[in-house]
């Protein structure tokens, strides 16, 4: 990593002097006692409400009361009653779920007495939460040096490189407001929001309630902003394009957000967007080799291009020859003349992100109904220094999502209410070559182009592609090629007459490195998909008691998944699939949030169901075999028990622990990839609709301690089993082999977590530590398919048997933030942000790729970085600017990302080449021969001087593996 820095500025906008609140739609409760400040007896009758709303209770005998459906936010609440002095609590902070505590000692009118206000000071431990939950507010995340809120989730206690608990990847739900935005194809996050239009992050890391499903590891669930009672904005800009290139990304990112009443209080709305560009999105030292032949020129080649058809009815593919075709110069990158301007910034990480998010809230008298959607595209390159010489060829990928959500929440009485959720989202990713021809034009907020679009048209006996005019038979003029169905690709023999040497600047291409010199990603692949989900949603919520709040509720979503995906279509057998298939899920729960003086206990049950709706191979058999059967898919189901209890040990120091089942249905693209494969070839992956849920069983305890009044300190223990995890099985038959997924694998992963937290008006932070062992049969199904590729005697079966490190496991994990504000200067502070962590394990192999060692014996070295935030604020009349310098790599400390097995380390594969490996001269005219190897231009490459280019292009090579 470099350093980089972003300098930012931020106006904030509010057209009154107050501060405006902005509020968001999920919800927690407020409840407390109020008593006489004298005697300490209880007050019945005592109106409590939340200033500014309509939102009250009236206390119960014992001095009770509570308040239910509350938006989280920051209140001000206010108990009064007749012959007391009314009293204000401020700064009263509502979670997510949880219960917030205000309770209230009220005195006597001896004299006439204004009403009391007082700070509500925020306990630095949550009484009522039954398991890990962490709570990040948009205030606090904007102290942060981070650009998005994925960086706030990286660095809490058990979330190591995007891993929760040492669980999959793809075991997290993501959640919007309550809305799941998880890809259902490929598993994980569908859609990222923009941070002006976050309100709240709740992370809940083990023993969430059964209302959450479908999540084995964590929920994510963000709330955004909804327009409050007077309008704010905000404006923010963040740039580092005018620094020198050592310390520049490129990186540019404006965010907007700003909201209050539309006409009437009762209306209200908010609107948030933000765009970024940045041209190095993962910076990395690289090395700039001293080229020995830098003429551009001598690249170019020729070679001959053709039309390749596939006959959607007979299945026959044939191929039209398109004549000579000229390799554009823009696809090479040789000699100096280009990498002199990419010392320190690579020239294939771009990435193009926008957001735009809105909300409308209709307030009514015992109801709120809230419309909002968002819609998101983030684009980026897919680099890799295999393709350094070839840069048109790299794949990139493109992410599309969109939501619709209406939300309508009821009071049915003081006690009960209800919430209704209907609405729609739409995930997409396209991963492909883009068409560079169409990069020269292309602004920022264009969407990529890829060379694979889903419809090629032939008019009047010419063949529009890729921008350029390539006439064939007037036979083929008027049809449309559906990529559906049919393959309608240009494509370019590989040898160039130079035995795959032409896109080596050295004019060699040494062993192991032909990716490297050639690029090209697999001969033209392409994977596009999208799934589209519709669901009704809703719950009832009743504070039936004192201490008992039921909840119960269900959910239905109807699917729409679309894939389609072709690797190495140049072939005369390339892996051919598409799937189109509308499965549904089904899921109820009911559960109990029982609260005493004593003790928390959240009880509950879920129950998910699920079916694939598709039809299968039953055994994977030719159609002639008699075990030949199509099956049809069947509901499947599950239930949940879940518990959590907690319960003080002291009036500063609570305890809690959680067990619960978790399921988890696999990815649809586990499920429906290649029902039907191509038994003529082998190395397929078949999707298998026939299996089961993944299973979890979680346990956790866990000790929150508060030090003094602003500081605590938190210690969690988990345990998780991991059952039926997706893993694969080989399908052999004769002159076939290939594999099919299953629920086969297993994990377990244990672990210790600190957080140590400080609350303070000059110095806050937050410091945690987790110590986990993450194990299991494989860390993700494609594990084994690799091991059993490249090892000629892997052993699938026995490798199931056994327990290893997982290759994501890190056993020390440590970060941290600090920041210092200045005393009396509003919003004027310092914050830094560190993290330290152990390296991954991988398995040491020889150069043969035989493996020397035990499978993730050996541990990468440790990493470690910084970040700094620097901000001040500053007063215009109702304008308040930020200026704010944001550092990335504060230490300019280079990191090791991945090492070559065979030696451990990031620069030296462990090959030697000796001058004896080259024998024979290669002269002009001849397959091989290469002008740039020709070092003296005698028309002759000789041994030595191939010996000195492959010296050359492996030293290249090893040294910038990333």
């Amino acid at each position: 990593m470099k350093k980089t820095l972003l300098i930012g500025l931020s106006l904030f906008l509010l057209l009154s002097f107050a501060f405006t609140s902005v509020y968001a739609d999920i919800t927690g409760k407020i409840a407390g006692r109020v008593v006489d400040a004298k005697t300490g007896e209880p007050l019945p009758g005592v109106n409590v409400i939340i200033v500014g709303t309509q939102m009250g209770a009236a206390t119960d005998m014992n001095g009770y009361y509570f308040i239910v459906n509350v938006p989280v936010g920051t209140y001000t609440v206010e108990a009064s009653m007749i012959s007391y002095a009314p009293t204000k609590v401020e700064n009263v902070q509502v979670n997510a779920d949880l219960t917030t505590t205000v309770n209230f000692k009220l005195s006597q009118k001896a004299l006439k007495l204004k009403t009391l206000v007082v700070k509500a000071k925020r306990k630095m431990i949550i009484a009522d939460a039954t398991q890990t939950t962490r709570v990040v507010g948009a205030h606090s995340m904007a102290k942060l040096p981070v650009v998005t809120f994925q960086g706030v989730i990286n660095r809490q206690a058990g979330v190591v490189s995007g891993h929760v608990r040492g669980g999959r990847d793809d075991e997290v739900a993501y959640m919007v407001d309550g809305m799941s935005v998880q890809n259902p194809i490929t598993g994980g996050q569908g859609a990222t929001v923009g941070n002006t239009a976050v309100e709240q992050i709740s992370m809940l890391t083990g023993g969430f309630n059964a209302e959450y499903g479908q999540a084995m590891s964590g929920v994510m669930n963000i709330v955004t902003k909804e327009g409050g009672r007077k309008f704010s904005g905000s404006l923010q800009y963040l740039t580092n394009s005018f620094l020198p290139a050592t310390i520049s990304t490129g990186d540019n990112n404006i965010q907007l957000g700003f909201g209050g009443p539309l006409g009437t209080n009762m209306v209200r709305y908010y609107i948030a967007g933000d765009i970024r560009s940045v041209e190095d999105y993962a910076p990395h030292f690289h090395n700039v080799p001293d080229f020995p032949v830098t003429d551009d020129t001598l690249a170019a080649e020729y070679q001959r291009g053709y039309l390749l058809r596939t006959d959607s009815v007979t299945g026959n593919v044939d191929t039209i020859e398109l004549g000579t075709y000229t390799v554009p110069y823009k696809e090479r990158r040789f000699g100096s003349s280009f990498w002199q301007d990419y010392t320190y910034r690579l020239p294939g990480h771009e990435e193009q992100t926008y957001h735009l998010q809105g909300k409308l809230t209709f307030k009514l008298s015992k109801m709120k109904l809230n419309l909002s959607g968002f819609t998101m595209r983030d684009q980026y390159n897919l680099y890799s220094s295999q393709w350094k010489y070839h840069l048109d060829s790299y794949l990139s990928r493109m992410n599309k999502a969109n939501k619709l959500q209406a939300r309508l929440t009821g009071m049915i009485n003081s006690g009960t209410y209800f919430t209704l959720n209907a609405g729609s989202f739409y995930t997409g990713r396209m991963l492909g070559v883009k068409d560079m021809a169409n990069e020269v034009n292309r602004y920022w907020w264009q969407d990529y182009k890829f060379l694979q679009d889903p419809l090629v048209t032939i008019y009047d006996s010419v063949l529009v592609y890729k921008g350029d005019t390539i006439f064939i038979t007037s036979a083929d003029s008027g049809k449309t090629y559906l990529r559906n169905y049919l393959w309608s690709h240009i494509y370019y023999p590989r040898d160039f007459g130079e035995n795959n040497n032409a896109l080596s600047p050295w004019g060699v291409k040494p062993p192991g490195a032909r990716f490297y010199m050639i690029g090209d990603y697999r001969d033209g692949y392409f994977d596009y998909h999208y799934s589209k989900y519709y669901v009704i949603k809703g719950d009832l919520t009743s504070q039936v008691t004192k201490n008992h709040m039921l909840k119960i509720g269900g959910e239905y979503k109807y699917y729409h998944i679309y894939g389609n995906r072709v690797d190495g279509p140049n072939g005369t057998n390339p892996f051919d699939d598409n799937y189109d298939v509308n499965p549904y899920v089904a899921a109820g729960f009911i559960q109990d949030k029982m609260e005493f003086e004593g003790m928390v206990v959240n009880a509950g049950v879920r129950f998910d169901a699920f079916d694939p709706k598709t039809t299968y191979l039953d055994t994977i058999v030719p159609s002639s075999d008699p075990n030949y059967k199509i099956d049809t898919t069947k509901l499947k189901y599950q239930i949940s028990p879940r518990l959590g209890i907690s319960f003080p040990v002291t009036d500063k120091q609570v305890f809690h622990l959680s067990y619960g089942h978790f399921f988890q249905n696999p990815t649809f693209e586990n499920v429906y990839t290649t029902l039907f494969p191509d038994l003529s070839r082998s190395n397929q992956v078949i999707g298998n609709p026939g299996m089961s849920a993944e299973h979890t069983i979680s346990y956790e305890f866990g000790l929150a301690n508060q030090i003094g009044n602003d500081m605590s300190l938190d210690v969690t223990w988990y345990y998780k089993d991991i059952f039926g995890l997706i893993g694969m099985k080989k399908v052999i038959l004769p002159g076939f082999s290939s594999y099919q997924y299953t629920t086969s694998d297993y994990g377990n992963s244990k672990g210790i977590e600190l957080t140590f937290n400080k609350r303070g008006e000059v110095i806050s932070g937050q410091i945690s530590y987790t110590l986990s062992f993450s194990e299991g049969t494989a860390a993700d199904p494609w594990e084994e398919y690799l091991n059993d590729y490249y090892e000629s005697d892997f052993n699938m079966e026995a490798y199931k048997r056994k327990i290893y490190p997982l290759a994501f496991d890190r056993r020390h994990v440590v970060n941290g933030n600090i920041t210092l504000a200045l005393p009396g200067a509003p919003n004027t502070y310092a914050s830094i942000m560190a993290d330290y962590q152990t390296g991954e394990p991988y398995t040491p192999r020889d150069l043969k790729g035989n493996r020397v060692g035990g499978y993730y014996s050996a541990r990468k070295p440790a990493t470690w970085g910084a970040d700094l935030k620097l901000n001040k604020q500053f007063k215009i009349g109702g304008v308040k600017p930020n200026f704010f310098v944001q550092v990335t790599n504060l230490f300019n400390t280079k990191n090791v990302d991945d090492v070559y097995e065979t030696t451990g380390k990031p620069d030296d594969d462990g090959a030697v080449i000796t001058e004896s490996m080259f024998q024979t001269d290669v002269r002009y005219g001849q397959v091989g021969y290469n002008l740039r190897a020709d070092r003296n231009g005698d028309g002759i490459v000789t041994a030595h001087e191939e010996y000195l280019a492959s010296l050359e292009a492996h030293n290249d090579y090893v040294n910038e593996p990333y």
